[in-house]
């Protein structure tokens, strides 16, 4: 017998069997399912180790990071928001070629439990925020950015979070 279902808990089950003349099995098989928690995804950025740093606002923020997984990462996205009194979420940014795509390795199904990453942001291409309105980088924003990683639980995955850094947008060189 194959059953495929997503358990919540921990607990106990049992089988019977029924004849097609009806008669029941007389000792049923009775065992214990033990459910291990799919925790988040854990996220760290390595570089800039800074917790803010400096840019100009036609620069490029590089990030190295890494992503993990107990079952496995499916997709890796880098996060930013403008901060102060005209916040806005700007444009996600997914890892791998630059669209939301999936780890899932269609050879087997199956997905990487560790993912290093190495991305940049270049501002200068940003030219609309995540609500579609325009977006011009200049000298004195702050721009907070993260990582997000999920997971490959179904039916909704966990998500993990890195901490949050900060980068200070500064005049572009003359």
């Amino acid at each position: 017998l194959h059953f495929r279902f997503t358990l919540q808990d921990s607990g106990k089950y049992q089988l019977t069997y029924t004849t097609t003349d009806g008669e029941r099995s007389a000792d049923p098989f009775r065992s214990t399912i033990t459910v291990h928690a799919d925790d988040a995804p854990r996220v760290v950025i390595d570089k800039p180790e800074e917790e803010e740093t400096t840019l100009p606002a036609n620069g490029q923020l590089a990030i190295d990071g890494k992503a993990g997984d107990d079952f496995g990462v499916d997709t890796i996205t880098l996060k930013m928001r403008l901060t102060g009194a005209a916040a806005r979420d700007l444009p996600d940014q997914p890892f791998l070629y630059g669209t939301e795509r999936s780890f899932r390795r269609q050879k087997d199904g199956t997905f990487p439990t560790d993912v290093d990453v190495k991305m940049s942001a270049d501002f200068a291409a940003i030219k609309k925020d995540a609500a579609g309105l325009d977006f011009t980088p200049a000298a004195d924003m702050v721009i907070e950015y993260w990582l997000e990683a999920a997971d490959n639980c179904e039916p909704k995955p966990n998500v993990g979070k890195s901490a949050v850094k900060r980068v200070r947008l500064t005049p572009p060189p003359a």
